[in-house]
């Protein structure tokens, strides 16, 4: 299952468990504090056709585990969207 990405529903429909490849990492500081920005894909049609997302992790959550790309991560993950509509003239 390494890289697979896989996604099951939770009781409330915008939570969803995911299992996914990291595809890149960064560190950055909000507010203060160290956290890690996970690149995932949330949803895979095919190996070229990804819908990627951030997740965000507290570096403190992580004890002394350092995400690298190409880690099979889990999250719990809240998707919502919002609908754009564009116009052509």
């Amino acid at each position: 299952m390494n890289g697979a990405v896989i996604r099951f529903p939770t009781e409330t429909t915008t939570w969803y468990s995911l299992i996914a490849p990291v595809k890149s990492v960064e560190e950055v500081v909000f507010e203060g504090k160290s956290i890690y920005r996970l690149l995932l894909p949330i949803l895979r049609a095919t190996e070229d056709e990804e819908i990627m997302a951030y997740v965000y992790i507290s570096k403190g959550n992580c004890a002394d585990y350092v995400p690298t790309e190409g880690d099979d991560v889990e999250a719990v993950i809240w998707l919502c969207a919002d609908v754009v509509y564009q116009c052509c003239t």
